[in-house]
């Protein structure tokens, strides 16, 4: 099975101004914490979705290693700790 790591910071403060802005941004536009959690995870581990899978699957890519499938459950995990709190 293939595999890569990501990476996510553990609180606010770990993050930088543009990667505020861009949460910030984002929760402007109306988006769910959902889908802000994705955006970031996806942008700051420089991750593509090349395609949507069957049985709730994404195939995600990231430049110079293999595809990898990623199912709904194993991205909701990886997001779940941008749950900052105050």
């Amino acid at each position: 099975m293939e595999a890569f790591n990501i990476t996510l910071h553990t609180n606010w403060d770990e993050l930088s101004d543009k990667q505020l802005l861009m949460v910030y941004g984002l929760f402007a536009r109306d988006l769910s914490a959902a889908e802000v959690k994705m955006l970031c995870l996806m942008k700051w581990n420089g991750l593509k979705v090349l395609a949507t899978l069957p049985h709730h699957r994404f195939l995600i890519k990231r430049k110079g290693e293999p595809e990898v499938a990623l199912s709904t459950r194993q991205i909701q995990q990886a997001t779940s700790i941008l749950g900052y709190h105050h």
